[in-house]
This record gives C-alpha cells, structure tokens and sequence, in this order.
C-alpha cells in the first residue's frame, strides 16, 4: 500500500513497555510503542495498523484496532475498541467506536459510544453511559424516542460536529453531522443536523462557515490524507455531500428549533 511503503521499516518497542499475551498483539510497519505503555491482550486481540503511536502511559486492552497513523497519548483505552485511522486520542475510552481523523486528545470520558469522522471533543468532555436507575436507556433518533434495551448506552457524534471544553454529554445522547455544542450546563440530547448549542441557545450552525472551518481542518491533516492516498485538501466531493445532508435534514432541523422556541 502507499502508507506501507512510505513506513517499511521494522516496528519501535521501547524496552521498558509491557505486552501482555504478546502473541495476540499484531504490529504493522512503523508502529512505535513508547516507554511504561501497556498493551493487553489478555482478553482479546489487539491489531495496531501502519504507522500508529503509542505513546508512553498509554493502556491499551484488547480487543481492540487501532487504525494507521493513529496515535493515542496517553490514557486508558479498555472494553473493546476500535479507533482510526489518523486520530489523536486520550484519556479514557472505553467500548467506543471512533473513526477517521477523530480527536479526543485530552482527559475525560467516553464509554459505549461512537464517534464520527472529524469530530473533536474539547478538553474534559464527558458522557454518561449508564442511568443511576440501571435502567434501559433511550435514545433519540430523527425526533423519536427508542427504548434501546441497554443498559450501557453512551453519546453518539456525527462527522464534523465539536465539544467545548467541559462538555457534560447526557447518557443515550445522539448528534447529528455538523453540530457544535458549547455549554456549562448538561448539553441536551439530541441535536439534529448542522445545530448550534451555545449556553443554552440554539440555533443554525450557518452551513458556509462550517464548510470553510471543516476545510482549515482537513488541511492541517494533510500529510495523512496523503499517506491514505487521498486528497490533501478538502475534495469538491466532500462539501457536496455536507450540502445534500443540510438540505435532506432541512425539516428535522427546523421542527427542533421550534420546539425549542415553544419551549422556552
């Protein structure tokens, strides 16, 4: 592949990292495992793809994919994972999905969740995964109420949506593509597509700045794309489909912010 060419050398495992039932740890070209790291394998495999980091710190417990040039900084990664490629994550993340060029870089807790493509969760963003009734949890999905008969359900973002910094994401919340969420308070839980939750207002998230921040952002992985042999820019493709969604989410969107109007 061109990311298995430009990374053909032998893997980097400092001597002072630990990897439990090291036969089921499986390592690709350029994997770099840093020191007083722990990789666990003892309860199920773990792949690490081309070119991921481990940084020192870092546990990691199977099962779990890490995908290429992904790198995780630090934390603790348990209960079934699978992460990338080219994402920055740390903290703790437990039996969560994330997918490509995906950040939660710093500490808090994401558990049972999902992760769209080029989201970021600010600094110390939180969801709840469990009731304190145990109960089954209830999620949102395109404005109706499904009883998921779960017990352990966490947060689900959709590409290109944020977090501030603190973020309280409820337990069974769902966002769509696009959203930003930016409160002190707990965010609600559900937000449709390409909406602005801001200290309790909410509104548009305004579809031509959000395209020209999403098109910064791909920028500055574009060394990554590159190796994944993509485009190193945003591609016409991209803002295309981003501009379909607002338009199909049109009506979803507008019945929310009128519910929210009605209701304050």
């Amino acid at each position: 592949s061109v990311a298995g060419a430009r990374y053909a050398r032998k893997q980097d495992v400092h001597a002072s990292a630990v990897l439990i039932e090291k036969e089921r740890i499986s390592t690709a070209l350029g994997v770099t495992i840093g020191p007083h790291s722990v990789i666990d394998a003892s309860k199920g495999p773990v792949i690490l793809d081309t070119a991921t980091v481990v940084e020192p710190f870092t546990r990691l417990e199977g099962p779990a994919y890490v995908g290429p040039f992904t790198r995780l900084v630090g934390g603790k990664m348990t209960g079934g994972c699978a992460f990338g490629p080219a994402c920055k994550l740390g903290g703790e993340i437990e039996a969560s999905i994330v997918q490509s060029f995906s950040n939660k870089v710093h500490e808090g807790y994401f558990g049972h969740g999902f992760l769209g493509s080029w989201v970021n969760l600010g600094a110390l963003t939180t969801n709840s995964d469990l009731k304190n009734t145990y109960g089954s949890v209830r999620v949102t999905r395109h404005g109706e109420t499904v009883d998921t008969g779960a017990v352990k359900v966490g947060s689900y973002l959709s590409d290109h949506t944020k977090t501030g910094i603190g973020t309280l994401l409820p337990t069974g919340s769902s966002y769509g593509v696009g959203c930003n969420i930016v409160t002190s308070e707990i965010a609600t839980k559900y937000l449709p597509p390409f909406v602005w939750n801001a200290q309790g207002r909410y509104e548009v998230n305004d579809l031509e700045r959000m395209i020209a921040v999403a098109r910064i952002v791909t920028e500055r992985r574009h060394s990554e794309r590159k190796a994944l042999g993509m485009p190193g820019e945003m591609a016409a493709s991209e803002q295309v489909t981003l501009r379909e969604l607002y338009e199909r989410s049109r009506g979803e969107r507008e019945a929310f912010l009128n519910s929210m109007r009605c209701g304050q």
